[in-house]
Formats: C-alpha cells, structure tokens, sequence
C-alpha cells in the first residue's frame, strides 16, 4: 500500500489542497531522512571507511613513500624498481 491510496489515488484536488499535500510529503519526508542519516548513514560511514591520518607524522601503509614520489621519468623508475 503507498500514500498515495491512502489519499485517493483518483481523487482531484484544489491548487491550495495539493500545495498543501506536497509540503506535507516534503516535511514528512525530511523528518524520516534526518534521524535515518543520523543514526543509520553516519554510523555506517565511520565503520566502512577508511582510517584516515590524524597529524602530519601519520603515514598509512597503502601512501606512496615521499622519497620516491618526488621523482619523475627514469630517475623514479630506478629508484622504484631498487
């Protein structure tokens, strides 16, 4: 069953009637997306992401080394494959 048998689907309605019922879908609408993102969305982001660094001494083991990543043409790749 949708809302939309629930109001009648073949029912006509005024200008002010169907403004109203939109805002009323907008603001019922809203008030499920706001605690869903909250307590569902927010959650669920920090468990599935990435760590990410938390100061400038931080290095995660999938960042390339600073030595090697200044380098460019064949003086990176040497110093890549050593």
């Amino acid at each position: 069953m949708t809302v939309m048998h629930l109001v009648g689907r073949e029912r006509l309605w005024s200008a002010p009637q169907a403004v109203a019922l939109a805002l009323a879908f907008l603001v019922g609408s809203y008030l499920l997306a706001v605690p869903l993102h909250r307590w569902v969305e927010l959650p669920a982001m920090r468990l599935l992401s990435r760590p990410t660094r938390t100061g400038p001494n931080d290095q995660r083991a999938d960042a390339p080394d600073a030595d090697s990543a200044d380098l460019t043409g064949a003086a990176g790749a040497a110093a890549r494959t050593r």
